[in-house]
């Protein structure tokens, strides 16, 4: 299923806010394409994903898989630095994303909070 993104410009930050589903890598990394795309569109560099109205169903292959493509399209070397409130539908499924980016460099964090992701994206 296409997901759907509504961007906004917070000045610092963009908050993005998808809907739909995910459920194979090839879908997250179009999703996660299409949120780099929005950020730098509006010249922003933090962005905070409003991922509640998005589930996510990715196997261990396809949480490897997607990050072996932010890998090659160098996305720790972006400068993105990345936060992701959850539900708690695609906790799991977001938690390993988590590890598989940060174990190559990429500046990602899940919170179960607004608040929790405004401070790690340094914007308390």
């Amino acid at each position: 299923m296409a997901v759907s993104i509504n961007f906004i410009d917070k000045g610092t930050y963009v908050i993005a806010e998808p809907d739909g589903t995910i459920s194979s890598h090839e879908e997250m990394t179009a999703y996660a394409k299409d949120i780099i795309r929005g950020a730098a569109r509006l010249d922003r560099k933090k962005v905070l994903i409003r991922g509640q109205n998005i589930t996510m169903q990715l196997s261990a292959y396809d949480t490897i898989a997607f990050a072996e493509t932010m890998d090659e399209i160098s996305l720790a070397l972006g400068g993105y630095r990345i936060a992701v409130v959850t539900a708690e539908q695609s906790a799991k499924s977001r938690s390993m994303i988590e590890t598989a980016l940060v174990n190559r460099s990429v500046e990602y964090r899940v919170c179960t909070s607004e608040e929790c992701a405004l401070g790690w994206l340094r914007l308390d």
